[in-house]
Formats: structure tokens, sequence, C-alpha cells
């Protein structure tokens, strides 16, 4: 894999190969640089604590925004042209566009979309990170590749801001999605042939802020639940699947072909949450069709809508509210410094936290200010994503590892 930098010109595309490497940090081993607490005094060890935070801390803000959310994966590019050159030039022009277009998809409510400014690739050259380029192929005339395009987070928060585009960062843990269609009063959710399933199975459901799992279908997921039984919410086999995936969240996508008095084909549908033991609210609605048993082009985009409303329903509880910063005092038991390091590390990682202001450390614990955009509710919920909860011990509020 080869990563380069682009910066494009006109006509022309002026390469660079970088190596990969960590900006800047180092990756010795921490647990050389610490040495036993019981062997140093409070003062030596406060010290050595300071200057090794000082020095990871910038570490700490880079990799912090180095997410997955900002990159665009394994995007395909084949392009013919007057020679394998040109060809390259417009397949990373053609590629970096596409893959700005996945990014805003991604983050912004769909309603918003349509008031993003239009962006040739000379703008959203200035979001761009870096390229990395795989699988690459080319003849006299042709250039065929994989691409993977990482974008600057700051950077496209500013432009997002700046526009009032309303948008989200925090992805979602993968969820368990359990597809069951009914035709005719017959439910269906592991017997073929099932179109609404395989129409899921077509779309790659993992680039999204909620990434989607279908299940393999095999017996041991027939002898755990049925169609009528995953309808039903029958909460413990739910479990059962949920636990089967390693997943919190399992959804159920209901739908039925009904047929209207005046003869039209109309597809109802139900996607209903199941979480810790609870239902949570549905998303519900229709549409109409033109063949009273559609085929997998036809139901297509029905579920690209579905899926749509299932993304803005997660972005609409976890959108960056620039206007309101908020700020939380956390309790945070450690092990070691070397555990202060990892957990405001793991932190920063939270796409919704601005910064961390070290208030006090002991041997055993840190009291720390976390600065963050949005309300306590969306911050709780930001960091169950990334294993992580706030309880109350003592009157006091700590940071707990799940």
């Amino acid at each position: 894999m080869r990563i380069i930098s682009h910066i494009f010109n006109q006509s022309t595309i002026e390469r660079q190969i970088v190596s990969t490497r960590s900006f800047g940090c180092f990756t010795t081993n921490l647990s050389r640089l610490f040495v036993s607490l019981k062997k140093l005094n409070y003062k030596t060890t406060l010290i050595q604590f300071f200057l090794i935070t000082l020095i990871l801390y910038f570490c700490d803000q880079a990799s912090a925004q180095r997410t997955d959310v900002f990159t665009i994966k394994n995007l395909s590019v084949d392009i013919t042209s007057t020679s394998s050159m040109d060809a390259r030039d417009k397949a990373l022009k053609e590629g970096q566009l596409q893959a700005f277009s996945k990014l805003m998809k991604r983050l912004v409510l769909s309603e918003d979309l349509d008031y993003l400014p239009d962006m040739p690739v000379v703008k959203t050259n200035e979001f761009l990170s870096d390229i990395a380029v795989n699988n690459e192929r080319n003849s006299p005339i042709r250039y065929i590749a994989n691409l993977t395009f990482r974008f600057k987070p700051k950077k496209v928060r500013q432009f997002l801001k700046a526009n009032k585009i309303r948008f989200a960062e925090t992805k979602s843990k993968p969820v368990l999605l359990l597809t069951v269609f009914e035709i005719a009063a017959a439910k269906s959710l592991w017997d073929e042939p099932n179109t609404w399933r395989k129409t899921f199975k077509s779309i790659n459901l993992r680039e999204s802020l909620i990434p989607i799992v279908l299940p393999k279908g095999d017996l041991k997921d027939v002898g755990i639940i049925g169609a009528e039984q995953a309808v039903e919410g029958d909460i413990q086999r739910i479990r059962e699947m949920a636990n089967r995936y390693k997943v919190e969240t399992v959804m159920v996508a209901f739908a039925k072909l009904v047929t209207t008095q005046n003869g039209q084909t109309k597809l109802e549908f139900d996607v209903t949450s199941y979480s810790s033991d609870k239902r949570d609210s549905a998303i519900v609605g229709s549409f109409f069709l033109d063949d009273a048993k559609p085929s997998e082009k036809e139901l297509l985009p029905v579920v690209q809508q579905i899926l749509k409303l299932i993304e803005d329903k997660w972005k609409n509880n976890n959108l960056i509210q620039f206007e309101r910063e908020s700020v939380l005092s956390l309790m945070l038991p450690l092990d070691s410094l070397r555990d202060w390091v990892q957990k405001r590390k793991k932190l920063l990682s939270v796409a919704i936290i601005e910064r961390i202001e070290l208030i006090l450390i002991s041997r055993n614990q840190a009291v720390a200010n976390i600065f963050y955009l949005g309300n306590q509710e969306q911050l709780e919920l930001a960091l169950a994503q990334e294993d992580m909860e706030i309880v109350l011990s003592g009157g006091r509020k700590v940071l707990r590892l799940r």
C-alpha cells in the first residue's frame, strides 16, 4: 500500500510519496518509561507524570483526530483515457470528489445535504489529508485502483459550521438487523425467497455512522428466533441473537405488502430497536410500489430510504452543537500513570469532547474537567460507544470502563 499526498492543479497532479508514520508520536513501550510508584516519592512521581503528559499531549491530540469516521475506504476507480497518466489523473480527481460526497452523506443530516455548496476538486483538496492506493493496475490507456481517502476532521468541521450544516460524528457500535418480510399473511425471516433480506445484503451496511450487521441465517440462527418471535419482540430470543453476534442493539425491520382499495401495492414498514432488554421507539412508514411481487431493484430505493431514516435518527441524537459547550468534572480511577495517559487518549477519541483539563492527580485517581459539545445525555451516549460510562460513587461522577 502506498500513501500519497496530492495537489491538484488544472490539468496535472503533483504527487509525493510519503511513508506511513505516527505523526511524530513515538511508539516506545510506555511501560519502559515508568518506574514503580512504590520506588518513587510523590514529588518525583508528579514530575515524571507531567513530563510524560507534556510529551504525549500533542500525540494524543493528533491520534484522537485520526478517526475512521473521516476516512473513505476502498473506493474503486476504473478510468480509460488517452494515456495511462491522464487516466490516473482523472481517476484520482473523480475518486476524491466521490469520496468527499460519501463523507458528507455519512456525517450530514439528509435534509441538509441540498444546502451544501458545490465543491470542485481543487476546493476539496484543502480537506484532504492523504490518499492510500491499493491494487493499482494500468495499461497504456487505462487506470484501475482501490483508493482510500482520509480527510482532515478540523477542516471539515469548520466547513460545515461555516455553512450552518447540521452533522454528527459519533459512530455507533455495530447493530444487528433482522429482516422480516410478509407477503399474503406469511412472514419470512430465514426462508427463501426473501427479497427484503436480499436487498439489504446488496448494500454496504458498514459505511455509515451506524454499522449494520446481518445475521448468517444458519441453523443456529433459525433455532434461536423465528419471524413471528422477531416481530412480536421476544426479548429473550432477541438477547440470544445479540449475544451470539456480540452486539448491544438488535433492530427488527418488518415489512409487509398490502393491497389498497384501489388496487395499488403498498409496502408498510416498521423498524424497532431493542437494547438493554427494552424496546425503543420505532420508525414506521410506507411506500407505494409498481409490482405486487417487487424485485430487489424496485425495493432498493425503499431500503436506502429506510436506512437514511435510521441514520438520521442517530444523527439527530448526536448533532454537533458548536453553540453549546458544556463542562463536566469527572473522577478517573487510576492504576498507574500510564493508565491516565490511556484513559485521556480514549476520552479524546470521542467526537464531541473538545479538550480535557486536569485538575488534580494522585497515585490512584485523577480529577479532570471534560469540555464537550452538547448536553450530558449526548456525552453519555457517545461514551457508551467507546465502552465508557459515568456512574455516581460517593457523591462524585466517576468515569468507568465497561
